[in-house]
């Protein structure tokens, strides 16, 4: 019986040299929460932790970013990093499901450290006051120049007369 046994550990640990195993790879693990004071653990959302805690992940479980936001998706309201099974409703790397009142998106992986996304790529520009509560700073800008210069060639006309 003894023999049998000893037959059978070594087998299976043939085995599990000689197949590579597991897929075995670490995941960064932190969290964030909105709260009165938004910068603590922010460096979480924007994976900058300067020492950040790791978990051993093993397949079929995968590293995983996910974040959930305010309506608009402006305002990032929980982050979460972690080694977790895979979920039903995420068919890619990347996945957002924008129904109900708090939209969430999600970043999977299976290599070591590879949920280091940052959450604020997910985030829409906020709406600006120069266009109407719409368009990107970039078109702020635009206008406002374009408004400054109107104001001088109104100005350097007034001067000539």
């Amino acid at each position: 019986m003894a023999v049998l046994q000893y037959f059978l550990i070594s087998v299976t640990w043939l085995g599990f040299v000689l197949g590579g195993g597991a897929e075995r790879f670490d995941c960064y693990v932190c969290s964030y929460t909105l709260s009165s004071d938004p910068s603590i653990t922010y460096e979480c959302v924007n994976a900058t932790i300067p020492t950040p805690a790791k978990v051993s992940c093993t397949a079929p479980y995968m590293c995983i970013t996910k974040a959930v936001f305010n309506s608009d998706r402006t305002q990032v309201r929980s982050v979460d990093r972690n080694c977790l099974p895979p979920a039903d409703f995420c068919s890619g790397e990347t996945c957002c499901d924008t129904n109900g009142v708090y939209p969430s998106c999600r970043h999977i992986c299976r290599a070591d450290m590879c949920n280091n996304r940052t959450a604020e790529t997910w985030l829409r520009p906020k709406p600006g006051p120069f266009d109407g509560g719409k368009g990107s700073a970039t078109s702020q800008f635009t206008k406002l120049h374009i408004v400054f210069i109107h104001l001088s060639v109104f100005v350097v006309a007034l001067l000539l007369l």
